[in-house]
Formats: structure tokens, C-alpha cells, sequence
């Protein structure tokens, strides 16, 4: 049995502000959606004026909880014997999915970037070593 660092708290912190993150563009795809009446079990617009904005913000959404979940698992898992590593990452990973979710959508690669940077680091030379 492992015994957890005092810097695991990071880990907690970090799993709480993406929570808050994914809280936060959820209630944005609810006030796009009134905004252009988009009603529930539609998931995306069929209006040719104003449509291609809710479905940005709608399509930016579902892409952060595509991820989210393995995002989730792998902050819980690395923080275990690297938490300020991984807490660092996790920070990044938020970061990147709030650049990428606001702003122009064919600008989206800067959030991409450093979302992808940040789940794709290499590992620390001694767990590549193996455990």
C-alpha cells in the first residue's frame, strides 16, 4: 500500500479546478443555447446565421469530456508517486482546454497544443524504469 505524499492535496485541488472547468462550459452551451433557441434534446443548430457559433461552443464541449474522464485517471495515477509533476500537467491540460474552448474556432490549435503536450510528456526517468 502506497502511502500518499502531503503534495497529493495538488492532486485533489487540480481534479476540483477541472471540475469547476467542465461546470463552467457547460453552463456556457446552456446560455449559447438560449440564446439562439436551441432547444434540449437538439444538440446542435440548424441555423445558417448564428448556428456556426453554438456549434463551435457546443462541439469545443464535447471534445473537453472526450478527455476529461482518461485525463482524470492518469492525474490520479501519476500523482500518486510524482504529484507536483502531475499536478503541473493537469494545470496545463486545464489551461490548454480553456484556450482551446474560447476564441476563434479556426485558432484552436494553441489550446490544442498545450493540451496535448500535457497528456502526451514523457514519463520521468525512473518510471519508465517500471515500478
Amino acid at each position: 500500500m502506497a502511502v500518499l505524499s502531503k503534495e497529493y492535496g495538488f492532486m485533489l485541488l487540480t481534479g476540483a479546478a477541472s471540475f469547476d472547468m467542465v461546470l463552467h462550459l457547460a453552463v456556457n452551451v446552456g446560455k449559447a443555447c438560449k440564446k439562439d433557441k436551441v432547444e434540449y434534446p437538439v444538440t446542435y443548430s440548424t441555423d445558417p446565421e448564428s448556428g456556426h457559433m453554438f456549434n463551435c461552443i457546443q462541439r469545443a464541449h464535447q471534445n473537453v469530456l472526450e478527455v476529461h474522464p482518461p485525463s482524470l485517471f492518469f492525474l490520479t495515477v501519476g500523482g500518486v508517486y510524482y504529484p507536483c509533476i502531475a499536478s503541473g500537467l493537469g494545470l496545463a491540460l486545464i489551461l490548454g482546454r480553456v484556450l482551446y474552448t474560447y476564441g476563434d474556432p479556426s485558432k484552436r490549435y494553441r489550446g490544442a497544443t498545450g493540451s496535448i503536450l500535457s497528456t502526451h510528456s514523457p514519463p520521468p526517468k525512473d518510471a519508465r524504469k517500471g515500478i
